[in-house]
C-alpha cells in the first residue's frame, strides 16, 4: 500500500499508545519521487506513520533501541550519577584554577577552558564497552545519545512521549530530500532506498533511526577518496603506476 499525503492530513496528535503498539504499526510506504522534497510529521503528510509511544518502563526505552538491552536501570542511572560528580568535580577545579590565577589572567571569559558533560562518560563507557567491539570515546556521536536517554530517564516527567514514524520502506529518489518534522525524534522502517545525491534530513535533534537495511550508491566505488581510506596502500600503488 502506497500512502498519499493529502488523504492523511489530520489537525491533532495521535492519543498515546504502547511502545509495543507504535513499533509494531507500520503505515505503507513514503516514496519521495526524483528532484522533489516532502516533509513528514503528525500535521504534514503521510501523518498516519506518526505515533506517540507511552514509555512507562526502562525495558521501553530499550525495545525503542535507546539503551542497550544489557544495561540494568540500576546500573545506568548510577553511571549517570558517578558522571556527574566527575563533572561537578572538573568544574570545580577550573573555577578553582581560575581564581588562583585571576591576578594574572589577561584574556576574555570566553577563552577560558571549559568543562561539558558531555565529555565526562566514564562509568557509562564501562557499562558499554563489554559488548564493543571497538574502542569508544566520550565525545562520540552514540555515547552521547545513550547519555542524553538515559539522562532523559533519570528526569523524566508525569508523562513521557516519544514521537516515532513507523513504515515498511522508504524510497528517497535521486536528488530527493525527506525531511522529519520536529516532533518526529525517531524513525523505525524496514528498507530505506535512497539514489544519489538523496538526503533525509531531521528537524529534531538527537534523533534515533532504525532499519533492517539502509541501500543507497555505491561511494566505494564511486568516490576514490574514500575507497583509498578503506583499502590500505591503495593510493601509493595508485600513484605509483605507469600509465
Amino acid at each position: 500500500m502506497d500512502l498519499t499525503a493529502t488523504n492523511y492530513s489530520r489537525s491533532r496528535l495521535p492519543d498515546p499508545v504502547s511502545v509495543e503498539a507504535a513499533l509494531s504499526s507500520r503505515s505503507g510506504d513514503i516514496r519521495v519521487p526524483a528532484g522533489t522534497e516532502l516533509t513528514v510529521g503528525p500535521f504534514s503528510g503521510y501523518a498516519d506513520t506518526f505515533k506517540l509511544a507511552r514509555v512507562e518502563t526502562f525495558a521501553d526505552i530499550q525495545k525503542l533501541g535507546f539503551v542497550p538491552e544489557h544495561i540494568t536501570e540500576e546500573g545506568a542511572v548510577n553511571a549517570l550519577r558517578n558522571d556527574d560528580k566527575l563533572y561537578r568535580d572538573a568544574r570545580r577545579n577550573l573555577d578553582m584554577d581560575h581564581c588562583s590565577c585571576s591576578d594574572h589572567y589577561s584574556g576574555s571569559t570566553s577563552d577560558r577552558p571549559t568543562a561539558l558533560r558531555r565529555h565526562y562518560q566514564d562509568h557509562l563507557l564501562e557499562l558499554l564497552l563489554p559488548l564493543q567491539r571497538r574502542s569508544l570515546l566520550a565525545a562520540d556521536t552514540d555515547i552521547v545519545h545513550i547519555y542524553r536517554q538515559i539522562q532523559r530517564w533519570a528526569s523524566r516527567p508525569a508523562v513521557y512521549l516519544v514521537g516515532l514514524v513507523s513504515i515498511s520502506d522508504i524510497e528517497i529518489s535521486e536528488k530527493a530530500t525527506l525531511f522529519m518534522t520536529h516532533t518526529v525524534t525517531s524513525l523505525y522502517a524496514r528498507n530505506i532506498n535512497m539514489g544519489a545525491n538523496s538526503r533525509l534530513r531531521f528537524h529534531s535533534g538527537n534523533v534515533h533511526v532504525r532499519c533492517e537495511t539502509l541501500n543507497g550508491p555505491n561511494r566505494l566505488v564511486s568516490d576514490r577518496a574514500n575507497l583509498e581510506r578503506y583499502v590500505y596502500g591503495l593510493s601509493r600503488e595508485l600513484a605509483g603506476r605507469v600509465s
